[in-house]
């Protein structure tokens, strides 16, 4: 996946832009002050939001070019103390009970879903006792289920230039099960849709989905 992410980071730049709601909206279900983990930063987005907001933040990420746009993006920004640490979720290159909270928006459902597991056990040794996910994963009801290469039950292959990533859509009762098995309760869920642009798309059977983009959205605590 490290050179797909590094490829669509270089030619298409900061392909994510604007805070996450739900991380806004929540942010106080994080300890103020503490060390934040963002898991699949990107371009750093979330790292600028919470570094301002006085938390200690660490960034991480598959793509080295990424983390080049980041750092770029934080110094534009005058915000020095950022760690930015290459790595991959499945086997995240830090101590055991390191932070208070882990975010990951837009991450863990790019994988196969045995990998998925691996992911949120590595998260939950990464946490300290009591401490926090709060992530969002694709759904089932998203309007690209079902419509490109499966590549296991409800894996598919990604669309446009994420054709080479695997996603996984997930029904609330695999979703849950998987963070129970991990070792987590969930503090809070929702799903949400909203609508994209559908005006260009030429497949009749993404037309009639309505273009809806659903995910689950989530706070979970190490239990």
């Amino acid at each position: 996946m490290k050179k797909d992410w590094d490829n669509i980071y270089r030619e298409h730049g900061k392909v994510q832009k604007g805070v996450w709601p739900f991380l806004s909206r929540n942010l106080s279900s994080l300890k103020k002050g503490g060390k934040v983990l963002d898991l699949g930063c990107g371009t750093g987005r979330h790292l600028l939001y919470l570094a301002k907001r006085g938390y200690l933040v660490t960034g991480t990420d598959i793509s080295v070019s990424g983390l080049d746009l980041a750092d770029a993006h934080l110094r534009k920004n005058g915000i020095n103390g950022v760690t930015l640490i290459h790595g991959d979720m499945r086997k995240l290159p830090f101590a055991d009970k390191t932070f208070d909270s882990v975010v990951s928006c837009w991450t863990l459902h790019h994988s196969i879903l045995k990998d998925f597991g691996k992911t949120l056990r590595e998260i939950n040794r990464v946490l300290k006792n009591r401490g926090i996910l709060m992530a969002n994963v694709q759904s089932t009801s998203h309007f690209w289920y079902g419509e490109r290469e499966e590549l296991e039950p409800n894996t598919f292959r990604g669309e446009g230039e994420e054709y080479d990533v695997p996603h996984h859509y997930f029904s609330m009762e695999e979703l849950a099960g998987g963070l129970e098995k991990a070792g987590f309760s969930i503090e809070k869920m929702r799903h949400t849709k909203r609508m994209t642009n559908t005006s260009k798309a030429t497949d009749l059977k993404i037309i009639k989905r309505n273009g809806i983009m659903a995910h689950w959205e989530f706070i979970a605590v190490k239990k």
